[in-house]
């Protein structure tokens, strides 16, 4: 009777652990800006997620390298502060979505 709790335990956590995987946005790690940053009207966006994730910064595509990094360059037309949105989404449709906001000085 213990194996068989044992065995249906571990078959328990196993599919849970897969569930969870199944069910977690991918990560998305930015590393520039930083937040609070000033910058100028021309501003690099880089980080990290899942390599078959799709990425988009403010709506516009970003293409994504194959270890998962990206890189990109946006225009901001005003001065003053300004949110810069970034998501990565997977296959299934999850999303994780990260936000820097920035202070815009020409």
């Amino acid at each position: 009777a213990l194996m068989v709790a044992t065995a249906f335990l571990s078959l328990l956590g196993y599919v849970g652990f897969q569930w969870y995987n199944l069910n977690k946005p991918p990560e998305l790690a930015i590393s520039v800006p930083e937040e609070k940053a000033v910058v100028a009207s021309q501003v690099l966006v880089e980080g990290r997620t899942h390599p078959e994730a799709t990425v988009t910064v403010n709506l516009q595509p970003v293409a994504l390298q194959p270890d998962g990094s990206f890189e990109t360059e946006i225009f901001i037309p005003r001065e003053g502060l300004s949110t810069i949105t970034i998501e990565a989404k997977d296959r299934r449709g999850k999303s994780a979505i990260e936000q820097r906001t920035v202070m815009v000085e020409f």
